[in-house]
């Protein structure tokens, strides 16, 4: 089983959508939203699963909804959570 590290990043990141689902949706949203993030980091921690590479190496980037990707890198026995972004922004990953 491999660890998950949240950075700074990514836990800003995190609660941004979660403020944002808060504020324009329902629980039930945030609820489906945490629960599909909750059952990815499982499966990428018992390497059941592997997402595509990021545009930008060594960086690979999952999508956990229709809106929001989560970024991560694979450093031996880690996975390093980088951020989770919108599906839609302007970014380089």
């Amino acid at each position: 089983m491999m660890d998950i590290i949240w950075t700074e990043s990514s836990i800003r990141t995190y609660l941004s959508i979660i403020d944002y689902l808060f504020e324009k949706w329902t629980h039930k949203e945030i609820d489906r939203f945490q629960h599909e993030t909750k059952l990815l980091l499982r499966n990428l921690s018992q390497r059941n699963f592997s997402c595509p590479l990021s545009k930008l190496s060594p960086y690979r980037k999952c999508l956990i909804d229709y809106h929001t990707s989560l970024v991560y890198a694979a450093e031996g026995n880690k996975i390093v959570l980088i951020t989770f972004l919108h599906n839609k922004s302007a970014h380089n990953y």
